[in-house]
């Protein structure tokens, strides 16, 4: 488990690259730790930033990853933590 703190909004940013990784059964875990609904962290996928979703101040995702596309965050506002996780085949 891993932590981001975003002390300005950010957008496109890196948060887990594709090249630490293998493909495979991996997931991620991402969650908004902000405590205002209104900070929110749209999740990106791979170099065209494909938006996969969007989380609101205590909102979480956790989806399979086949660690081929890196995953990007814009934040919306400052002051956001981002927590992250990858479980990941070797």
């Amino acid at each position: 488990m891993a932590r981001k703190n975003y002390d300005a909004a950010v957008t496109n940013s890196p948060l887990i690259s594709a090249a630490d990784y293998g493909t495979g059964a991996n997931k991620i875990y991402i969650k908004n730790n902000s405590t205002t609904a209104s900070n929110s962290v749209q999740v990106e996928l791979g170099s065209t930033n494909l938006v996969l979703g969007k989380l609101y101040g205590g909102d979480w995702a956790f989806f399979p990853y086949e660690g081929t596309n890196d995953i990007d965050i814009t934040t919306s506002g400052s002051n956001v933590v981002v927590e992250y996780m990858v479980i990941y085949e070797s």
